[in-house]
């Protein structure tokens, strides 16, 4: 399964002619080693190699090649059989194994991506969740560390959302949450990352973002969600906390717990703010982007 893994993460069409070049090999086994030695199984790996790494499409093809060309062998041999119609009939029987095998290879591979992919997507909103975010940072943060690059984080929590649900109720809560993932997502970069941690708090990685313009970016932000929150008549602010690292933190773990507590530090300055914290050298500065 993991080498079949590592091989899906190839171009589609580099799969399908390894797949190809593996029928045509084991073909070229058939014609000679003649009828006696029954080698249609190993077409099974051609099969499946396409099916997983390319597609249904291209697992079917190349099931109807393997059988074409064990049946072009017989043909060779057909003097062997006893009725000349056998071998055609045992091809006819090989060619659906071999598609049953190309359907089911295509469907667990299928399963398997939709799996993944709901394991780092938040159910609700649709975006990454925190797991999805964890991982993307890790990377982002090695990256920053190996190029001396800046990194920052948004923490966002929504004031009074408990308000909503209860007043309101919680469809209209759920609305109120899948707007504001929305508005993140249309917000930010291309090259950022946005992501539900749960509940009512959002997570928004900033790439190669310095202080003064992942602040930039951070009020912006908070702006375009105030304007959501009226246009909708939501009840709700929005506290943030935004950390700076100028030199990558050791862990994911620190810029998160940083950003964190930030935002918390919003929330208990009265909400609807932004609390800012640049990173560098151990050194910490600290600067509150005013409300706007």
């Amino acid at each position: 399964m993991k080498t079949l893994e590592i091989v899906s993460s190839w171009p589609k069409n580099a799969i399908l002619g390894m797949a190809l070049i593996l029928a045509l090999l084991i073909s070229l086994l058939r014609f000679l080693t003649g009828h006696e030695l029954a080698l249609s199984f190993l077409y099974l790996l051609p099969v499946s190699l396409a099916a997983w790494g390319a597609g249904r499409a291209p697992g079917m093809l190349i099931a109807v090649l393997s059988a074409l060309s064990w049946l072009l062998a017989d043909i060779t041999m057909l003097h062997r059989f006893s009725n000349p119609f056998i071998p055609y009939i045992n091809e006819f029987f090989r060619l659906l194994m071999f598609m049953f095998i190309a359907h089911i290879c295509s469907a667990m591979k299928e399963l398997t991506d939709i799996q993944k992919k709901t394991a780092r997507t938040d159910f609700l909103t649709g975006i990454a969740n925190r797991l999805s975010f964890m991982e993307y940072a890790t990377l982002e943060i090695y990256k920053a560390r190996r190029n001396s690059r800046p990194i920052s984080m948004i923490y966002l929590d929504v004031d009074n959302f408990k308000a909503v649900n209860d007043t309101l109720g919680h469809h209209e809560g759920d609305l109120l949450l899948i707007n504001v993932a929305t508005t993140l997502t249309n917000a930010i970069r291309v090259t950022d990352f946005a992501a539900r941690f749960g509940g009512d708090e959002f997570g928004v990685l900033l790439w190669r973002s310095k202080a003064a313009d992942a602040r930039q970016v951070c009020e912006k932000l908070k702006d375009q969600l105030l304007q959501m929150a009226r246009k909708k008549r939501w009840p709700v602010t929005f506290s943030l906390g935004l950390v700076t690292f100028e030199r990558a933190p050791a862990s994911v773990e620190e810029l998160v717990s940083e950003a964190d507590r930030l935002m918390y530090q919003a929330k208990q300055s009265g909400k609807n703010t932004v609390k800012h914290r640049s990173v560098m050298d151990r050194i910490v500065t600290r600067s509150v982007c005013p409300d706007n």
